[in-house]
């Protein structure tokens, strides 16, 4: 409704001057409720949740983000709603009254939620409220207690050969070994730990340029069966000396594959390994070969007392040597190579076990298949 600007004198003046001010309102109002839906949206878009509160802790606003990160299904506008509702309001309460930034973290199920919260302060330097970013950082700290477990996992490989070479190094030095023949014995000793540390050093720089993507790994058409056949001549002494039989079980004219031949062969010699050294005397190690969903499959097998089922979830991790189903003189990394071998090679790797009986390791490799290969 506009004013009559056909009146004359003051009034009508007065009435021009009021019609342009309601213009102006107009416009101004417009363009706050533009900028309102535009931070509405961007807020509501975002993938972290915002709750915003007043100075009296009333809740002034929240986003969808929010429902589903503290999974909560229709919404709310009360503490009472929240889960950690005390937690939260007396963070938000010091974050008021010291009008610094407050941190905590939530956790709601299997995640954890990190929330910051900022305070909101006016023009005269008053806290009008505040305002809080959830966000889940449950990726964040698995890595990073990864990253702790893998630093301390190394440094513990490390020291352990380390401790014993500077013990014997410093008997030697101190000329506390007075025979030729013990001197011999003591360098022998330092070379097996120096050996030691050259594979496990080697093993970790094979797992970082695995997991850094820089290794070839150029698929060709092979022969698994041929591949197989050759290594119970590579373990034939290891297995006379322990007193294993070593023997295949492979499918008749098994299909070729696509992989690389050289990453197969470093998975069947890791998976041997492990084999051999977990099978006790006079008991029997051997691979089998089946074709499943257009996939080869094969299988290494050991007799022994297998893997506990707690166990089981963990072997393919680093350093899974120092669990106490599986201690030896190994790194404990080469089962974590074979399968980042896999996984690069887009296959798979799984473990079953008989405790007491059998322990299978299994994996995938792809068929060769003419027509939709170039060489």
């Amino acid at each position: 409704m506009r004013a009559d600007e056909t009146a004359g004198g003051e009034i009508g003046t007065l009435a021009t001057q009021l019609n342009v001010l309601s213009e102006q309102l107009s416009v101004t109002i417009s363009a706050l409720t533009v900028e309102r839906n535009r931070l509405r949206q961007t807020l509501n878009g975002l993938a972290e949740g915002i709750m915003a509160t007043d100075i009296h802790l009333q809740i002034t606003h929240t986003n969808p983000a929010l429902y589903q990160l503290l999974e909560i299904e229709n919404g709310f506008n009360e503490w009472g709603s929240l889960p950690y509702a005390t937690d939260l309001m007396h963070a938000y309460q010091q974050c008021m009254q010291n009008k610094e930034d407050g941190q905590l973290s939530l956790r709601i199920g299997t995640n954890i939620i990190g929330v910051t919260i900022h305070p909101l302060i006016s023009d005269t330097e008053r806290c009008v409220g505040a305002v809080a970013l959830f966000r889940d950082i449950t990726q964040a700290e698995r890595l990073e207690q990864t990253r702790k477990d893998y630093v301390a996992n190394v440094s513990h490989e490390l020291r352990t050969p380390l401790s014993a070479v500077r013990g014997l190094t410093e008997a030697l030095s101190d000329g506390l070994i007075k025979t030729e023949e013990d001197r011999t014995r003591y360098y022998g000793y330092i070379l097996h730990e120096c050996m030691r540390l050259s594979r496990l050093i080697d093993d970790l720089l094979e797992l970082s340029r695995l997991q850094s993507g820089t290794e070839a790994m150029e698929p060709n058409k092979i022969n698994v069966t041929d591949l197989i056949e050759e290594m119970p001549m590579r373990y034939e002494t290891l297995a006379e000396e322990k007193g294993i039989a070593f023997t295949t079980k492979l499918v008749e004219n098994c299909p070729h594959a696509y992989a690389n031949a050289d990453r197969v062969e470093q998975i069947l010699t890791i998976l041997l390994d492990n084999a051999f050294k977990f099978t006790p005397a006079e008991g029997k190690v051997w691979i089998e070969t089946q074709v499943q969903n257009n996939k080869i499959v094969v299988c290494v097998k050991n007799s022994g007392d297998g893997i506990q089922p707690e166990d089981l979830p963990h072997v393919f991790e680093r350093f899974y040597k120092a669990d106490k189903a599986h201690t030896g003189g190994g790194t404990g990394l080469g089962l974590s190579i074979a399968s980042e071998i896999l996984q690069r090679m887009g296959e798979s790797i799984s473990v079953s076990s008989v405790p007491g009986q059998t322990t299978t390791f299994s994996f995938t490799l792809p068929i060769y298949d003419p027509n939709t290969r170039n060489d």
